[in-house]
């Protein structure tokens, strides 16, 4: 072969294999950069969805004594972090899944969230390595012995800029407790007079106020007409005043003062009436 042709055909072999090269470079240039595009697009998705409160933290109510339990579902939580607040002083009860104050009473349970509403950050997750697998899960607050001095509201605080949370707040039931200091004692009435038997209880929800005899006979009720008297007999008389005229000898006995309010146990306490007989002499 014509040696001048022989390197014509070298020549054009080797332009083939440049522009083959060079071809395979570009498209190893532009599939990098839809890669880091991608990633970009994902980790901007990822940061537009944020974390998100799945449900409202709802309110507590439960008896003195007992436990309450506030539940705060969050979605994409990512590199953020979940805490637990009192509202009234802002004191810090748990950050994440470490319960940081000061009283075992208190305590935090992370529970993983499976949602449909979250797969789309599910992917994204997956296609970035620095979101935690685990982004979607419910932080439990459990309070157990509850006193009087927990009542109040509790805050489910995402560590966002600015911070986003929720509030659910807490009552406590309290049993009734009669007030001995503002409630009558055992008394001792003139006949024909009047009296009066108070009783007073504290408790949350407000107790409510009966009287009934022990004896199980009805309460004379006596009503001032221009007439006279009127007599009306009840088994029980609801109230905390329980006003009595003219009193005779069926009134007496042991009257109960009994307070409740749906928090067990109701409480009574025993009052005794004495009449004393108003002897005339001539």
């Amino acid at each position: 072969m014509d040696t001048k042709k022989l390197y014509l055909k070298v020549a054009a072999f080797s332009n083939d294999l440049g522009s083959v090269f060079l071809l395979l470079l570009q498209i190893t240039i532009i599939i990098k950069i839809n890669s880091v595009r991608a990633i970009s697009d994902e980790v901007f998705l990822t940061d537009a969805l944020g974390p998100e409160f799945l449900l409202p933290v709802q309110n507590q109510t439960a008896a003195i004594g007992r436990e309450a339990t506030f539940t705060c579902s969050v979605s994409n939580i990512g590199k953020y972090k979940v805490g637990w607040l009192r509202a009234s002083d802002k004191m810090i009860i748990s950050v994440h899944t470490r319960t940081v104050i000061q009283n075992e009473r208190f305590s935090v349970k992370y529970e993983p969230v499976n949602s449909t509403k979250t797969s789309k950050a599910k992917q994204v997750n997956a296609i970035n390595p620095g979101i935690n697998d685990n982004s979607n899960g419910t932080w439990r607050l459990m309070i157990r012995q509850l006193k009087e001095s927990d009542r109040g509201c509790y805050m489910c605080q995402i560590n966002t800029s600015p911070m986003i949370s929720q509030l659910g707040c807490l009552d406590i039931l309290v049993s009734p407790d009669i007030l001995n200091n503002e409630t009558s004692a055992d008394m001792s009435v003139v006949e024909g007079e009047d009296t009066m038997l108070l009783c007073r209880a504290t408790g949350r929800p407000t107790p409510r106020i009966s009287w009934k005899r022990e004896d199980g006979h009805p309460i004379i009720l006596k009503s001032l007409l221009q007439n006279g008297l009127s007599f009306t007999r009840v088994a029980t008389y609801n109230g905390s005043k329980l006003n009595l005229y003219r009193i005779d000898r069926k009134q007496m006995g042991t009257y109960l003062c009994i307070a409740s309010n749906d928090v067990h146990p109701a409480v009574s306490k025993r009052v005794t009436l004495s009449v004393n007989c108003k002897f005339i002499i001539n």
